[in-house]
């Protein structure tokens, strides 16, 4: 491996650590941010991806995070308890957040129609 290898290989793994850094102190748009420069460099970098989908769901996407953390569990068996439980704690994160927003529009749909001079004029 040449020099510009190990650089490369380097930066990976300095973003990648980055990434665990930003998701420790909940700033999820620069851990994304790393994480996608690490997998840049590697897209096999399982962790970088794990740490993605794991920032994603905590800003609400959760289909993206889902699908990315699915792909993970394919390729790398060796971490499957890890996925699956996060793949699980989103899952009900978004259950959660579904229930709040059914709740939210559900008051707003049953709202009686008000009526201000909108009659029929004889």
């Amino acid at each position: 491996m040449g020099v510009c290898g190990q650089a490369d290989e380097m930066l990976e793994k300095i973003y990648s650590n980055m990434s665990a850094c930003h998701l420790r102190q909940n700033n999820w748009k620069r851990a994304i941010e790393t994480a996608d420069k690490a997998i840049a460099q590697n897209e096999n970098n399982y962790k970088a991806l794990f740490r993605k989908a794991k920032a994603l769901g905590e800003t609400g996407y959760f289909e993206k995070a889902e699908k990315i953390l699915e792909e993970l569990l394919k390729k790398n068996e060796a971490d499957a308890a890890a996925i699956n439980a996060e793949l699980s704690r989103l899952r009900t994160m978004d259950k959660e957040r579904e229930k709040v927003h059914n709740k939210k529009f559900k008051g707003f749909l049953n709202r009686e129609k008000k009526t201000g001079g909108d009659e029929e004029m004889e």
